[in-house]
């Protein structure tokens, strides 16, 4: 948006240029005219006929290109809107999404809450050996998911797989 925004103030600068070079050149003509009516051969009336030929279109060209140049420039404030608009839409949709994360996360906060509770309770019945290795593997799960390659569900299944396991293989050693 800033390069936009750069970009037409120079448009506008350039306008400007153009727009002082048609009045030097106005000038010149004017000069030149002037001369014209004083000049004692017929060689210099050519030349300075040639010159105010020459200044004509200069004054053309300084048109046509202000003319490219205001197109330019409306078509980068019509981009610049389109810009503005997108931003806003998305702006409305991340304070969407931004208030839908907050509220799943505040509504499984107590669940999350329960669940840690239950955890610290099974921890207390089950072996530091195998407690130890159950968090081994749920930290290599989601050392893998953070890298993606597995995907919440899987880790899930993992996690809960190893600790049925290890609740068999404690309740195989208390027989």
């Amino acid at each position: 948006i800033a390069h936009m925004q750069e970009d037409i103030r120079n448009f506008e600068t350039l306008i400007t240029g153009k727009k002082s070079d048609i009045e030097v050149s106005k000038g010149l003509i004017e000069r030149y005219q002037g001369q014209q009516e004083n000049v004692r051969n017929n060689r210099e009336y050519e030349n300075l006929s040639k010159e105010i030929e020459f200044q004509t279109l200069e004054i053309e060209l300084c048109e046509k290109k202000i003319r490219e140049f205001n197109a330019a420039a409306k078509q980068r404030r019509e981009d610049l809107e389109r810009a503005q608009e997108l931003i806003n839409d998305r702006s409305e949709d991340l304070a969407q999404k931004k208030s839908e994360l907050d509220e799943i996360i505040s509504e499984t906060k107590q669940e999350e809450e329960k669940l840690r509770e239950k955890a610290k309770q099974i921890e207390g019945k089950i072996e530091e050996r195998l407690l130890n290795a159950l968090g081994t593997v749920t930290l290599l799960g989601r050392l893998l998911l953070k890298k993606h390659y597995l995907n919440s569900s899987l880790l899930t299944s993992m996690s809960l797989f190893f600790g049925q396991v290890v609740c068999i293989k404690q309740y195989q050693r208390r027989r």
